[in-house]
């Protein structure tokens, strides 16, 4: 194995150093280097063609048999020629040979072969080459660097003379920096040419590097004649940043507190003239970037003339003055630049989400720390503009609690209030533009050094307002203490339904379901909101008299807004064994309602239809409910008392009576205080808060959630009394204490409630997905020593402890499936996304009528309207963070994905297309959107793009597929942040985090094992 290891570097020396022969003239009589080409082109082609028939010595047919007496054959071949390599590489670094001109290409492919080789002679000789390690790492860099300077240039530099002069120069530096490798190489064990190494690669250093006047010139000459490109426009920005970065990297000492103004401000000028508006770029002659170029070219010589002579007289003073008169240029040209060229957008407060701002401010500084952690993930020319926003941002942070408490009670804390806000979701919006480079590099410099200056205004105003002095004493239940909730411990009855006072009426109900006509029959359960209809509805329906009574029970969600598809697929889903949502994705809504009548043909079936406003549902339904004479029951839940009237003239409805004043505060007790009972001290004040409920019981319920968790405090249960009063009257239902609620509600809870807003009413909603998406909406706050799904979970334990949130089903061994929230509470939530811009629906009638393009401004988007309609109407989201599309498609009825939808909505960090079959394939132009964090799709995939790693950002990624089995690009398994995964056959498998952070295996259905240092593989 050794031979074999020994021949594969030998060979690729023999490349490099064929390579650099291809670049030199004719030396002379004495040296025969075309006879020398010659021959190790003969030797190169005998090897490949050797190596090709071992390959197949494992075939009986095949001849050769062993790899050995084939390595030491030409490697022997090999040594024969190394006494000539040695010597013409020896005359290539005297400059006896001269390089003749070369393309870019011929450049490049050397620059690969040195840094393979160098990489190569580290590994085999890292203990050996001790000191010299820095050296060859600072040739690495300079050759990495260069090789992105000539393949960025190459297609873009219009002065063809002066990029050749350039390449000229550059290709004979390379050509050296081979040669000297060779040598080495050759002569390693020679310790003459060892110790002499040092000193070769120190002066071939100073040959290229950006600080000699020479070279400095022809970099900048080439660069300012380079036009950048749309497509290219990150490269260029990382091209200069890095030119800069290496002109300035040994004056750092010397210039330490100018350096970061120096880099920044010829990022800037070197950016504009490469990408400048189109309305500079045809003014021939321009005199902006006439000023520009002059500034340049004076920056430049002082650099090299910090270099030359450091120690000349009076050095520090000229550097001074000459770096003040550079600050003021460069706040010059960007002011100019900003009022002629640049259009910033006008990001208005109303635009962004007031709920949590705390909250976000949080997620964006952690979402900054991963960022710069994480160096490779943040553009280098924007780096430190997002330490300096980073920086303003946790200098604010300590004051932001009083003032977002008092900004309330004092008018010009709370115009600060909503600076702050604003300000914060605009340096987010800035720095992921920077991600995906829409814009000119220097465009996006002007828009983070806007943020920073507001920011720091911001400061200063908050520094003449003294807090101190306005601060109260804080109210109880402001506060919230995240470790003092335990999901395990949560998880009790006191968290199940609390059903008092509907005994009589459920005997009633099950009478009338069980008894009577043997034609199919309507049981109307009517009354206002909150009384308690779904909960009477549900007690009925899950009585084991009523299960063993029923062949088949089924419960839909009507609702205000309903798809009949998505009924017939929620009565199916109860009625059957199979995934019918899975497998009927390809099925008509005809095929559906005849398959909902087989299923329940000679069945004695119950169909609750919770939450009816209109007969038309009901109409759509019965062609599906067969009418055996069997005794089969349908119950309707409704606010509309003469609906059932409608389906059924003798129908009778059940009016729903209201709480008494006693079951009221039974119960208020039992949600409170389950079985121990409530303590005397508040027994009384208790009872005049349930009564004050008027009997309606979601009203009960909802002031035990501002109850819980100081159920014993008595100046608690006073302050709420006082809050509720005696005014919930009938007309208002239970929307007074539902504002009392969400008044009390922790702030870093509101955005999950709201979320559900996010949903059409009486969505069942499943809590895994639910809590994914608020860790990729940022709502989760990071707390040390939890994951981010264990907060997730303690956030939505509360909220159902606060009865804002209902259980709609649990797992067999307990755990929170499915989840819900009642119509008032959401129409609740409906009221408050409005009022804080939380998110934005979208609806067919928004969309149909009007097919011009529209831009949204708003922060999130859902859609509820025919996927064709939006795409066609040339939407655009330039603000949009995610978007979400609800509604039932079939598998039958495939929708493309216009690639300049996508490329319209680059911000997104929330992208759920997972109910919309897509076709024809993966849209590859998803992975241009970068910051993203969650990703459902649902479409036709084979394969995985391997442009999947461009979403280094990515949390959640869910494809839903009929593709058994999905090949996953190495890139897949190198996402960092993933931590869910559903692909074709992996549609069981879930990422979460790993306690210790360290590496650890990844196994999926097709057993391919990777490594990553963020995340674990759980099969679930």
């Amino acid at each position: 194995m050794d031979n074999i290891r020994n021949l594969q570097m030998e060979l690729r020396f023999l490349k490099m150093f064929s390579l650099c022969l291809k670049k030199c003239e004719e030396p002379g009589k004495d040296m025969h280097v075309g006879s020398i080409m010659t021959g190790i082109e003969t030797l190169q082609k005998e090897a490949e063609g050797s190596l090709h028939d071992a390959c197949l010595a494992e075939i009986p047919e095949s001849k050769i048999k062993d790899w050995g007496p084939l390595a030491s054959n030409l490697l022997e071949k090999i040594q024969n020629f190394k006494r000539e390599i040695i010597e013409i590489s020896a005359l290539l670094l005297d400059c006896s040979l001269q390089s003749k001109s070369c393309k870019a290409e011929e450049i490049l492919e050397l620059i690969d072969s040195i840094l393979w080789n160098l990489k190569a002679l580290v590994n085999l000789e890292g203990d050996v080459l001790g000191h010299l390690k820095d050296q060859i790492r600072a040739i690495q860099e300079q050759l990495s660097f260069l090789g992105n300077f000539v393949g960025f240039t190459a297609k873009r530099c219009v002065d063809l003379d002066t990029f050749e002069d350039f390449l000229v120069y550059m290709g004979d530096w390379v050509n050296k920096a081979a040669c000297l490798l060779i040598v080495y190489w050759l002569q390693r064990k020679d310790e003459y040419i060892s110790s002499r190494l040092e000193m070769m690669l120190s002066d071939l250093l100073q040959k290229v590097t950006p600080c000699l006047p020479k070279v400095t010139e022809m970099y900048v000459a080439v660069l300012k004649a380079s036009k950048s490109s749309r497509s290219s426009k990150f490269l260029a920005g990382q091209v200069v940043t890095s030119f800069v970065e290496l002109i300035l990297q040994d004056l750092t000492v010397l210039m330490k507190d100018s350096v970061d103004v120096l880099k920044e401000g010829l990022v800037f000028l070197i950016n504009f003239l490469i990408d400048p508006p189109e309305e500079c770029a045809r003014d021939v002659g321009n005199v902006f970037l006439a000023q520009i170029d002059a500034i340049i070219t004076d920056a430049m010589s002082l650099i090299c003339s910090v270099y030359i002579d450091e120690s000349k007289e009076n050095f520090f003073t000229e550097r001074r003055t000459f770096l003040s008169w550079f600050e003021s240029k460069i706040k010059k040209i960007e002011a100019d630049a900003k009022e002629i060229y640049v259009q910033l957008q006008v990001l208005s407060q109303i635009n962004f989400p007031s709920t949590n701002g705390m909250g976000f401010i949080d997620s964006l500084l952690g979402n900054l720390e991963e960022m710069l952690k994480h160096g490779a993930n943040c553009p280098p020319f924007a780096k430190h503009k997002v330490l300096k926003i980073q920086g303003e941002l946790l200098s604010l942070r300590p004051l932001l609690k009083d003032v977002m408490e008092l900004q309330n009670e004092h008018e010009d804390l709370k115009d600060l209030w909503k600076r702050i806000i604003n300000v914060s979701y605009k340096a987010e919006h800035a720095i992921n533009s920077c991600l995906i480079i829409q814009k000119p590099i220097w465009y996006n410099m002007i828009s983070l050094a806007d943020v920073v200056e507001e920011i720091k205004l911001i400061r200063i105003d908050l520094e003449k307002i003294n807090v101190d002095k306005m601060l109260k004493p804080r109210m109880p239940g402001a506060d919230m203490n995240l470790n003092q909730l335990n999901p395990g411990q949560l998880n009790t009855s006191r968290l199940q339904d609390v059903v008092v006072g509907f005994k009589d009426e459920a005997e009633t109900i099950i009478n009338r379901l069980t008894r009577g006509s043997a034609q199919l029959d309507i049981v109307s359960i009517v009354g206002m909101p909150g009384l308690g209809k779904t909960t009477l509805a549900k007690k009925v329906y899950n009585d084991p008299a009523v299960k063993y009574y029923f062949n088949r029970c089924a419960w839909c969600c009507i609702s205000q807004v309903y798809r009949v598809r998505e009924l017939l697929l929620d009565i199916l889903s109860d009625i059957t064994v199979s995934n019918v949502r899975l497998s009927s994705s390809n099925t008509s809504d005809e095929d559906l309602v005849e398959q909902l009548w087989r299923s329940l043909k000679r069945q004695r079936y119950l169909i609750v239809m919770d939450d009816i406003w209109e007969i038309q549902a009901w109409e759509c339904l019965k062609r599906s409910l067969p009418d055996d004479r069997n005794g089969s029951r349908i119950i309707f839940t409704s606010r509309i008392h003469n609906l059932a009237l409608q389906a059924k003239p003798d129908c009778s409805p059940h009016t729903l009576r209201p709480l008494s004043g006693e079951e009221s505060w039974e119960l208020l007790e039992q949600k409170l205080f389950d079985k121990a009972g409530c303590p005397t001290d508040l027994v009384e004040i208790g009872k005049r808060i349930a009564t004050n409920c008027k009997g309606l019981a979601l009203a009960v319920v909802l002031v035990a959630g501002i109850l819980t968790g100081k159920s014993r405090n008595l100046d608690w249960w006073l302050q709420v009394e006082s809050s509720i009063g005696s005014h919930i009257v009938a007309a208002d239902g239970c929307m007074d204490v539902l504002q009392l609620s969400y008044k009390h509600l922790p702030d870093c809870l509101r955005p999950c409630f709201l979320y559900f807003a996010a949903y059409p009413e009486d969505t069942v909603v499943g809590v895994q997905k639910l809590m994914r998406l608020w860790i990729a909406q940022g709502f989760i706050q990071r707390i040390e020593g939890k994951s981010l799904d264990d907060v997730a979970e303690e956030y939505l334990m509360d909220l159902i402890s606060r009865s804002l949130v209902i259980v709609a089903k649990r797992s067999s061994k307990g755990r929170i499936k499915t989840c819900r929230v009642h119509d008032l509470v959401h129409e609740l939530c409906l009221v408050k996304v409005k009022e804080e811009n939380f998110l934005h629906w979208v609806h067919e009638r928004d969309v149909s009528q009007n097919l011009d393009p529209r831009e949204y401004d708003q922060y999130r988007l859902c859609i509820d309207s025919e996927w064709t309609h939006f795409t066609k109407s040339s939407s655009q989201g330039p603000l949009v963070n995610s978007l979400q599309l609800f509604g039932t498609y079939e598998m039958s009825q495939p929708h493309s994905s216009p690639s300049s939808f996508f490329n319209n909505f680059r911000l997104l960090q929330v992208l759920d297309l997972e109910c919309l079959y897509l076709e024809p394939s993966f849209p590859e132009e998803i992975t241009l959107i970068t910051p993203l964090r969650y990703l459902a799709l649902w479409c036709s995939i084979r394969h995985v793009p391997s442009s999947i790693g461009n979403l280094w950002n990515l949390e959640t990624f869910i494809v839903k597929s009929a593709q058994l089995d999905v090949p996953l690009p190495d890139s897949f398994w190198r996402l960092k942040h993933l931590r869910h995964a559903a692909v074709g056959d992996l549609n069981h498998t879930s990422f979460i985090d790993s306690e210790q952070g360290e590496s650890c295996q990844f196994r999926g259905a097709n057993e391919k094992v990777t490594k990553t240092s963020e995340a674990e593989l759980r099969i679930l």
